[in-house]
């Protein structure tokens, strides 16, 4: 068992003047009666009082070093009781901070640890991101999910900007397969004839679309027939790089239009399975070049690509939805579209992730954070009954 804590110096310096007070007193009323005794009976009345007086001065000067000493030893005491409550507080501060970094304190949840649940179909549950997309040329868009779909998975996310309601869009709904959608629905564009559809063909695949692109000014352009979007020049480029800006329309032997039959790939069918009411990681990348593009499920590439809305490049400031496939710009649900389930760690990046990258997201090695759009609970609007809850992707994610 230790020894209690040593005194302060200045309280034992007190009590030591104390303890020779206190021995004078005793010394003198000892010899007190004796000097009383041997006075001469002529001795003054006054002596003896003077005697007496200083006798109680004495005793006065010793009561108020008594109490002054019992003062001190409870500042002293108190001192002690705070230096050591102080001390404790430190220590268990400490304590709570390394149990913070070893585990979390409790309760704690990053701003990434949530999910958006969405029960049942419906065209009007949905959560909607906050920040847009900037214009982009090659992406890379990672989430976990769950389905509880009988049928179809429905639309975990679409992009819709302005002028084209599906510019990016995973849907699967009916009997259709999984399907990435980018640039779907062509627009006609603002002082031409626009893209004019021809009749369907056999020899195209399901997801290819026949157009007749006419471009006033331009040479003719042909995207995914010639391998990704070589172009014809009758022109020469101007000093910006655009087509046929060294010449400006009407001028002498500019063409005002040139018709080009192009192939455009507008969806690319994905080969993951998705409805088993499990938890799933899923990444799909695009690139503008040559339309390339990869599917992943569980950090395991799929399926790949290439002709998907080749040189197209993403329009900026659009509505991001999860749950919700838009008809337009933020809206128009449709209920036969909507996804079932839970989705979460819904990220963006503006490339095209390595697939040893995927895979470390996939398998909770890796926290790599979307550099365009990340997910956090300050981020994610729900409406409509949707609501937010408590995920951690390493934990429930991997839950059979």
């Amino acid at each position: 068992m230790g020894h209690p804590p040593a005194e302060p110096p200045a309280v034992r310096e007190l009590e030591e003047a104390v303890r020779a007070l206190q021995d004078r007193i005793d010394r003198i009323e000892q010899e007190l009666p004796a000097r009383t005794n041997g006075s001469a009976p002529t001795a003054p009345a006054l002596a003896r009082d003077a005697l007496h007086t200083k006798m109680e001065q004495l005793e006065e000067q010793l009561l108020s070093k008594i109490l002054t000493l019992q003062k001190e030893r409870q500042a002293a005491s108190t001192d002690r009781s705070q230096q050591q409550h102080d001390i404790e507080k430190e220590l268990n501060s400490l304590q709570n901070r390394v149990t913070e970094l070893e585990h979390g304190p409790p309760g704690y949840s990053p701003p990434d640890a949530f999910k958006v649940t969405i029960p049942v179909q419906n065209n009007y549950m949905y959560a909607r991101m906050k920040k847009s997309l900037p214009e982009l040329y090659a992406f890379t868009i990672c989430m976990w999910l769950k389905s509880k779909a009988l049928a179809g998975l429905g639309t975990p996310f679409s992009y819709s900007v302005p002028s084209q309601a599906n510019e990016i869009v995973l849907l699967e709904w009916g009997t259709n397969p999984l399907e990435l959608l980018i640039n779907d629905k062509v627009s006609p564009a603002g002082g031409g004839t626009g893209g004019k559809p021809l009749p369907s063909s056999p020899l195209l695949q399901p997801s290819w679309e026949m157009m007749l692109l006419e471009v006033p000014g331009w040479g003719s352009w042909e995207e995914g027939a010639r391998g990704g979007g070589a172009r014809q020049e009758d022109e020469e480029d101007g000093e910006d790089g655009s087509p046929g800006a060294g010449r400006t329309p009407g001028s002498s032997g500019n063409r005002t239009e040139h018709r080009a039959l192009a192939l455009l790939a507008k969806v690319a069918q994905l080969p993951l399975s998705l409805k088993d009411k499990a938890w799933h990681h899923v990444c799909v990348a695009w690139t503008t070049r040559d339309g390339k593009w990869s599917a992943y499920q569980d950090g395991e590439q799929r399926g790949a690509g290439e002709n998907l809305a080749s040189w197209h490049a993403i329009k900026p400031q659009g509505v991001i939805i999860l749950g919700q496939e838009q008809d337009t710009l933020g809206g128009r649900f449709d209920a036969t579209q909507a996804f079932v389930g839970e989705l979460a760690q819904f990220s963006v990046w503006d490339h095209m992730l390595a697939p040893a990258e995927i895979l470390g997201l996939a398998n909770c090695t890796s926290h790599l954070q979307g550099n365009v759009i990340q997910w956090d609970d300050q981020a994610v609007e729900v409406f409509g009954g949707a609501s937010k809850g408590g995920f951690t992707a390493c934990e429930e994610g991997r839950k059979a």
